[in-house]
């Protein structure tokens, strides 16, 4: 399962990265970045596992494998809650245009802000569980609930923005479309959330047959949300034409009409 997580995972990660017209855009640094937030446990995850199997570790190295899968695992929250504010302020912005050199400086502040506050919190963390567990169940619960409110803010806001644009041009309302908006979301969001969670079963659970059927558990949930992630964010008419144009990948899609060269980018 984990395998086929990283296929998915690593393969959306490169198609985003290794193309230019891609990786231009903030939306997409913002993207890979987080991607790699959730392939990196990937690794360890793997290593704890077969150490389940066969122990080589000492204690101590399954504790800092543990707080590094936690520390990713915040950090994928919170990048996608930072995609979900460009998101936001892109939207306010429609005509605002940046250079190069804007949006590499925007995005420096936005990895100095995830990866700083991520090591905040996993030291935060560390500090009350070892006063009393049940401050991590809290840590947890809190931590989950306002990426879910950032979800549902979004999404209100996304379904707002599209209605009033909608009746402004005289036209009619797509909710399909804006169906695969929020699917978009709620696939990546979801995503980070499942690493949030496999981390903590880790860390809580490690020596449990309880918590190794709890990581079983949640990879196949991370693995089908791999799989869902690569077919919302790869397998988009605007990325397809893209591989199309660029490799000639006719098999990639089926389109009778003339296409002009797409221009826009890989936004959710």
């Amino acid at each position: 399962m984990i395998i086929t997580t990283m296929v998915f995972a690593v393969l959306t990660m490169f198609i985003y990265g290794s193309i230019k017209e891609l990786r231009q855009t903030i939306q997409t640094k913002l993207f890979i970045s987080y991607g790699a937030s959730l392939v990196l446990p990937l690794f360890i995850v793997m290593v704890i596992i077969y150490e389940i199997f066969y122990p080589f570790l000492r204690p101590k190295d399954v504790v800092i494998l543990d707080h590094i899968t936690l520390y990713f695992g915040i950090a994928s929250i919170i990048w996608s809650n930072v995609i979900c504010y460009e998101m936001k302020r892109n939207a306010r912005l429609m005509n605002h245009r940046h250079d190069l050199r804007a949006i590499w400086i925007r995005f420096f502040w936005y990895s100095l802000f995830v990866w700083c506050l991520s090591l905040a919190l996993l030291l935060l963390n560390s500090f009350t569980v070892n006063r009393d567990p049940i401050y991590t169940d809290a840590f947890m619960v809190i931590f989950l609930s306002l990426n879910l409110i950032v979800f549902f803010l979004l999404t209100f806001q996304i379904l707002k923005s599209n209605v009033q644009a909608a009746k402004l041009q005289c036209g009619n309302y797509n909710i399909i479309k804006n169906f695969r908006i929020v699917l978009r979301l709620a696939a990546m969001m979801g995503l980070s959330q499942i690493t949030y969670y496999v981390a903590f079963a880790i860390g809580d659970n490690i020596d449990s047959v309880s918590g190794t059927k709890l990581i079983y558990i949640m990879g196949g949930v991370y693995m089908a949300d791999a799989i869902l992630v690569f077919l919302l964010f790869v397998l988009k008419r605007n990325v397809l034409n893209i591989l199309k144009a660029r490799y000639g990948c006719c098999c990639l899609i089926h389109n009778n009409n003339s296409v002009s060269g797409p221009t826009s980018s890989p936004s959710i």
